[in-house]
């Protein structure tokens, strides 16, 4: 049995290794892939959609697509208790974490071929991130300094809607008391790790995906519109697709996790496949 298990999410058909058994492909309901057995279709039964019903006036495809790859977060919560590994990870499907010779590279871009594919998913990839896992209790990809010198919170407010802003802030103070002398972070802080990619011991990812979808209920159960649509209506926002919020606050929640929490972290440039 693998130490590590990662998902790594597809929306659409794209090359991976399909001998890896530690990086798992995997498709949720906003994808024809679901019927492609290559793929861990995490929808299966309707495992997922205890949420759904935040969404009852869009399409499956729909709710599914809002999820983005923060549905594998939520397979993985959900299956945790029932596999063995020692290491919980995701991932979409165009990025890797890059565990070779250390690095002071953020992002690294690469054109896409089989040969760098099966690099970045080899055995020699898991041990070592299994060594790096040894000493530390999560990984995530290497902080970048926010655009413009801005504030995690005011580059957010450049792009996105406020509303889902203020009430997912108000969401970890709320539920989670203790973080209410850690939320500053979001106000001064200017660099991230962004795009998410990430792997942490066992029970630091569970509890890091279970604040995060208890942050995103509230924030479900107290907004104006949960699936905000540039294409049924105007939309005072310079994002194009609004509805993505659930990763787009996934993305900024998971280094405050840590931070938040004084976890022990590894910071590894991210790769990113062109």
């Amino acid at each position: 049995m693998n130490s590590i298990f990662l998902l790594s999410h597809f929306h659409k058909d794209f090359i991976f290794n399909e001998k890896c058994d530690w990086i798992i492909p995997a498709c949720s309901g906003d994808s024809i892939l679901v019927n492609d057995s290559r793929y861990l279709n995490i929808c299966a039964d309707g495992i997922l959609d205890d949420y759904k019903k935040y969404y009852s006036k869009q399409t499956l495809f729909q709710y599914y697509r809002a999820l983005g790859a923060e549905a594998s977060v939520l397979w993985l919560l959900k299956n945790i208790d029932r596999l063995n590994n020692k290491y919980f990870g995701f991932s979409s499907y165009r990025r890797y974490l890059y565990f070779f010779e250390d690095s002071n590279a953020e992002k690294i871009l690469v054109n896409t071929n089989k040969d760098i594919v099966d690099s970045l998913t080899s055995d020699s990839a898991k041990e070592n991130a299994e060594k790096i896992l040894e000493n530390y209790d999560i990984v995530l990809c290497r902080e970048r300094t926010v655009e413009d010198n801005l504030s995690i919170e005011n580059q957010y407010l450049r792009y996105q809607l406020r509303e889902l802003w203020d009430l997912f802030k108000t969401a970890i103070v709320e539920l989670y008391p203790k973080y209410a002398n850690k939320i500053h972070w979001f106000g001064t802080t200017q660099k991230c790790s962004f795009e998410s990619p990430i792997i942490a011991k066992k029970e630091i990812f569970k509890e890091l995906a279970s604040e995060y979808f208890a942050i995103l209920e509230y924030v479900w159960q107290n907004c104006s519109d949960n699936y905000p649509d540039k294409s049924s209506k105007y939309i005072d926002c310079r994002e194009e697709y609004p509805w993505r919020y659930p990763g787009f606050l996934g993305e900024r929640f998971f280094p405050f996790f840590a931070y938040a929490n004084d976890l022990n972290k590894k910071e590894v440039p991210l790769v990113l496949l062109q």
